[in-house]
């Protein structure tokens, strides 16, 4: 096929290059565009004339900047290609960005290093130019202080002159500028707190932003921020402990200032002291008598409350729980939980609970006695009766007399203590009921060796043999 069949069946660029390296006529190149010539360089060998063609034509070749831009990126390192982009680009760049980019691009020390800098100090308009400006001028350079004066003359914003502030090394002349623009814009609360942490100590700087932060409305929330990021003894902690006095908040705010100040600090006692004065309900005033000091106002008030507030069964047998034996809480939370007690279970937890041999214990057993309906209420009853007391023999009884299956009576027999009237009776049940050859097969293999049960389970299952 001829060359041109070639180019039509593959790509025109890649036809050249072949028909060259080659020696055939090659194609009409007349009309190749940029990236034609740029397959072209790149598939030509190195140093060879047909790479030194490409790089001329490319040359000729009309293009954009941002064409040219992504050439200079794929171009090798040091490449001819690439010094033919950088030149390229400097002749057609026309804004900031673009010569931005060339800045960024261009070669350490390189003339058009230099050019690009000297284009962006003729182009930059907006504050944001001109910090790139200073930024990329050198040091103690004309370029620098026209900088900065620019900067100094032009309006710009408080984040934007933070963001300067935050980016400059410290000691810095546009660093001082910086945080002088920062006083004069500063507004808000949170802008205030910004110049008040960045103004040097003791400076007038940081006298006015705190008197600004006292003038300026503020949450709760931002004073303990405050409160407790500044340092201790500063003004400034002074001030937020008094402003946090000062405003509106929950008791479960000061909750959780009271959990979080300082062992002995002024905020806890003032978290403290805030608690007693917002607590309303019963779970409230729990939480203020196991904060409150020992013996002190708030203890004898909180009690107080705890006695005169409604609660529930189960508030009172949380504060049982939680206070030291032989306190007066505790001795009061028992009472409560005789009287406010209704069900079973709330009796049994009394029972459980009741000094032994106290009126409270004989009246919970009692109306164990009376509440219990069920064979496992009845069981827990005979458990928790006392040997020899009328209601373990009650309990005793009413056992016999309730319907349960052989696993409930195999279960007693397995708590009961042995000898005892109860595994008597979980014997004789056991015997009365019907069960299953497996069952009385798991009774044979836990029996204790040569007892009654034991005997009894031999014999029933002799009764499955036909």
């Amino acid at each position: 096929m001829d060359i041109n069949e070639f180019a039509a069946r593959t790509d025109p660029a890649f036809a050249y290059v072949v028909a060259v390296m080659a020696g055939k006529t090659a194609p009409d190149s007349r009309n190749f565009t940029l990236d034609q010539w740029l397959r072209i360089y790149n598939r030509a060998p190195s140093g060879s004339e047909l790479m030194a063609q490409a790089l001329r034509e490319l040359d000729k070749v009309s293009a954009t900047f941002d064409q040219w831009l992504g050439i200079y990126n794929q171009a090798p390192s040091g490449s001819e290609l690439e010094t033919l982009a950088l030149r390229e680009l400097g002749e057609l760049a026309t804004t900031f960005d673009q010569w931005l980019g060339i800045y960024n691009q261009a070669p350490s020390g390189s003339e058009l290093k230099t050019l690009a800098l000297r284009k962006l100090g003729e182009l930059a308009t907006t504050f944001d130019q001109w910090f790139e400006v200073y930024n990329h001028a050198p040091s103690g350079s004309e370029l620098e202080t026209q900088a900065l004066r620019e900067l100094d003359k032009l309006s710009a914003t408080f984040d934007q002159w933070l963001g300067v502030y935050n980016h400059t090394p410290s000691g810095s002349e546009l660093r001082t500028l910086a945080l002088r623009k920062l006083g004069e814009l500063a507004t808000t609360f949170d802008q205030w707190l910004g110049v008040y942490n960045r103004a040097p100590s003791g400076s007038e700087l940081m006298a006015q932003a705190l008197r600004e932060l006292d003038k300026l409305s503020a949450t709760f929330d931002q004073w303990l921020g405050i409160y407790n990021q500044a340092p201790s003894g500063s003004e400034l902690k002074t001030l937020a402990l008094r402003e946090l006095g000062e405003l509106s908040a929950t008791f479960y705010q000061w909750l959780g200032i009271y959990n979080h100040a300082p062992s002995g600090s002024e905020l806890m006692a003032q978290a403290l002291r805030k608690l007693g004065e917002l607590a309303t309900t019963f779970d409230q005033w729990f939480g203020v008598y196991n904060r409150a000091p020992l013996g002190s106002e708030l203890e004898t008030q909180a009690m107080r409350k705890l006695g005169e507030l409604p609660a529930t069964f189960e508030q009172w047998f949380g504060v049982y729980n939680q206070v030291p034996s032989g306190s007066e809480l505790r001795t009061q939370a028992m009472r409560k939980l005789g009287e406010l007690a209704a069900t079973f279970y709330q009796w049994l937890g009394v029972y459980n609970q009741a000094p032994l041999g106290s009126e409270l214990k004989i009246q919970a057993m009692r109306k164990l006695g009376e509440l219990a309906t069920t064979f496992d209420q009845w069981l827990g009853v005979y458990n928790q009766a006392p040997l020899g007391s009328e209601l373990k023999t009650l309990a005793l009884r009413e056992l016999g007399e309730l319907s349960a299956t052989f696993d409930q009576w195999f279960g007693v027999y397995n708590q009961a203590p042995s000898g005892s009237e109860l595994e008597t009776l979980a014997v004789r049940k056991l015997g009365e009921l019907s069960a299953t050859f497996d069952q009385w097969f798991g009774v044979y293999n836990h029996a204790t060796s040569d007892n009654e049960l034991k005997t009894l389970a031999v014999r029933k299952l002799g009764e499955f043999i036909d």
